[in-house]
């Protein structure tokens, strides 16, 4: 049975005026990943507010647009791009809207429970999915009424959970025994290759992570042109020339403003970037903004207490004009420049692991 695509409105906020640009990136971002998830963009706006309303987000005004935006374009959810939500706004927006309300999060953990293969990758967003539904459900037996199908609702957590706090309270609990185990025999994987040199390949979701390894270790990992192809970290072993081997570890991508619980819950994954010797920043130098995209990688290395080498690599040289590149190479005069899809530039990148 295929399902029609859902139809979604996008709502950014912003402060000032000088907001605007960000929010408009950031929006675009929203949409590639609604798009990711089916459903259809049919409209969006960018709201100016010096503060947010705590009972509807945005003033009277405002919903009483949105509201009529629902109805011409017969929409089935509005999507705010703002990570957090209030349950008691959630509960207001939704009866007012008569629609699904939705936040950055909820999208993008759906993304991530459609993509989640392995056994620890369903485990994280099955955490990360309880941990952000939890404050939406106040005292017991209040029924999510968001799950009737569609975005924000795919994935481990699809199914009528019995809503009552203490029995997801109870889920959480056993998820984190389950990943514990998991992480000790990912430990115990890590010694035994303790002697090895390790190389993480790190970067904004879709710089093309996954074609570089693949292309690297000749083995055809998942590769697409999609937002968070990977979610699991694959190890690949590189011979980086003919008696120098190295192991190769393909992360999940990173993203503006990706949610707390979503960094708490791949901590294990991106585990796997601290213990490397070397991380190769992949870019995507086709990308207009990115600049913001090497700041958000940069921003979350630290956070996770990332302290050793960093190259970086601009992949996607065959999509970028000449304009930019010779930019990009004068910003970063140490940068490696390649093009995975032409094969071209990547003894380059080799040379730079060999260092």
């Amino acid at each position: 049975r295929k399902m029609n695509k859902e139809k979604i409105i996008l709502i950014g906020l912003i402060g000032t005026s000088d907001e605007k640009e960000g929010a408009e990136y950031s929006i675009s971002e929203l949409a590639e990943l609604v798009k990711t998830t089916g459903g259809e963009v049919v409209s969006s706006f960018i709201i100016k507010k010096q503060s947010i309303d705590p009972a509807h987000i945005i003033g009277s005004g405002w919903m009483d647009t949105i509201k009529s935006e629902i109805e011409n374009k017969n929409a089935d959810a509005v999507v705010f791009d703002i990570n957090n939500i209030k349950a008691v706004q959630y509960n207001n927006l939704e009866k007012y809207l008569d629609v699904k309300v939705l936040s950055r999060c909820d999208v993008i953990l759906d993304i991530f429970a459609m993509r989640a293969s392995s056994a620890e990758a369903k485990i994280q967003v099955e955490l990360a999915q309880l941990n952000n539904m939890l404050p939406r459900i106040r005292g017991k037996g209040m029924v999510l009424s968001r799950l009737g199908g569609g975005i924000g609702t795919r994935g481990p957590g699809e199914t009528k959970l019995e809503t009552d706090r203490r029995h997801i309270q109870r889920k959480i609990h056993k998820l984190n025994e389950s990943l514990k185990a998991i992480e000790k025999t990912r430990s115990l994987k890590r010694k035994s290759r303790e002697n090895a040199v390790k190389i993480a390949v790190a970067g904004y979701t879709n710089a093309g992570k996954s074609s570089l390894v693949s292309l690297l270790s000749k083995k055809n990992l998942f590769v697409e042109n999609r937002l968070f192809a990977t979610l699991d970290s694959f190890t690949r072993e590189v011979y980086i020339s003919e008696n120098k081997k190295v192991l190769l570890t393909d992360t999940v991508g990173f993203i503006r403003n990706l949610p707390a619980t979503l960094v708490k819950a791949f901590r294990s994954t991106f585990e796997e970037i601290v213990f490397s010797d070397m991380v190769i920043h992949l870019i995507d130098s086709s990308n207009p903004n990115y600049v913001e995209c090497i700041k958000t990688v940069d921003d979350e290395l630290e956070e996770i207490g990332y302290m050793g080498k960093v190259i970086k690599v601009f992949n996607k040289t065959d999509l970028a004009g000449s304009e930019l590149l010779h930019k990009i190479r004068i910003e970063y005069p140490d940068a490696v420049f390649c093009s995975v899809k032409d094969k071209t530039g990547i003894e380059a990148v080799k040379n730079a692991i060999s260092i």
